[in-house]
């Protein structure tokens, strides 16, 4: 990593710029706080509290949360927010990390608020809407069937934010999308985006495949590898047309003047072993067909055979490289 040294003119500029945000935050903060809500949470059985503790105010705690466990943060008095990050602990790309969304927390406060769940799948919605229901919470929330690039039926600089995660791979025209998102934030409102950047994930080695070498079956691979470059052609198709430079270019042109993003690339020397069936039964995301699909339209039985026998044992062990690529883009809007 290299060390990029500024200079005191630099830096001084850098402080005005924060100063003025902080300026501008403060103008649009409110002049009287809401009250507490006057509904309490759903109390918890106390034989079902694991650890209870108090942090006083402006300090810090960890802890680490087990699958299943919950974790509830109750506020008695005092109005201000709850900074949290939160890592999966298997995959640390995998994050919740409200400074990065809550920037101006001395704008910000506890309060209610209201969603606008939007899709392209109508099912989709249906189950939001069912979910929603379900916790009781059907009144804070809006259903709009709409692409990420036409946000019909959302208003303009009508939302405080946007957030999506995994959605611009499947848009062609990411720049729309990004026009949109800033379209109908209001002003100050934020983007938060996290998006796979698939580009990075693989290197053009024709010696791997899905991460695993196959040197001395490579002719089998290549067959198989083409089935899926016929549906999403490297280059051409959205989940591969695209790079972090290509997000902050979108973002800056649909008019956001503050972006961040934050590019996470990992290679791990082993792969997570997985069993036999269940890999023919993947397949690398929702468009494509699984492995045990590619392997039928490519390959005679013969040659499925031999690429299985040599395969099988590195997917099962778990002998190969793993590559992630993702991408943490924040913008907000004057």
């Amino acid at each position: 990593m290299q060390h990029v040294r500024r200079s005191p003119e630099e830096i001084a500029a850098n402080r005005a710029r924060y100063e003025e945000h902080q300026r501008k935050g403060l103008e649009f903060a409110p002049k009287a706080l809401p009250a507490p809500s006057p509904l309490p949470a759903p109390p918890v059985d106390a034989v079902r509290v694991v650890h209870q503790e108090v942090i006083p105010g402006g300090w810090y705690w960890s802890t680490r949360i087990k699958r299943g466990e919950t974790l509830r943060i109750a506020q008695q008095q005092g109005f201000s927010t709850v900074t949290l990050v939160a890592w999966n602990a298997a995959e640390t790309s995998e994050r919740l990390n409200l400074p990065d969304t809550v920037k101006m927390q001395w704008t910000t406060a506890l309060s209610k608020g209201r969603v606008i769940f939007s899709d392209i799948s109508q099912d989709l919605l249906d189950y939001c809407r069912k979910a929603a229901d379900a916790e009781g919470l059907l009144a804070r929330c809006a259903f709009v069937l709409a692409a990420a690039d036409r946000l019909t039926g959302v208003a303009d600089a009508s939302v405080d934010a946007v957030t999506t995660r995994s959605v611009l791979i499947y848009v062609k025209d990411k720049a729309a999308a990004l026009r949109e998102f800033y379209r109908v934030l209001k002003p100050g409102g934020r983007v938060s985006l996290f998006e796979p950047i698939n580009v990075l994930m693989s290197a053009a080695d024709p010696d791997r495949f899905s991460g695993y070498d196959v040197t001395p079956v490579r002719a089998l691979a290549a067959k198989v590898q083409a089935v899926y470059e016929s549906i999403q052609p490297p280059g051409v198709d959205p989940m591969i047309d695209f790079d972090d430079r290509d997000l902050v270019r979108h973002t800056r042109n649909a008019g956001f003047p503050d972006i961040d993003l934050e590019l996470r690339v990992s290679v791990k020397a082993r792969k997570q072993p997985i069993p036999w069936e269940q890999f023919l039964r993947t397949s690398g995301n929702p468009l494509v067909p699984t492995f045990g699909d590619a392997l039928d339209r490519s390959l005679s039985q013969q040659e499925a055979a031999e690429f299985t026998s040599y395969l099988r044992p590195l997917v099962e062990t778990g002998a190969g490289l793993e590559r992630r690529a993702v991408a943490y883009l924040t913008a907000a809007k004057e």
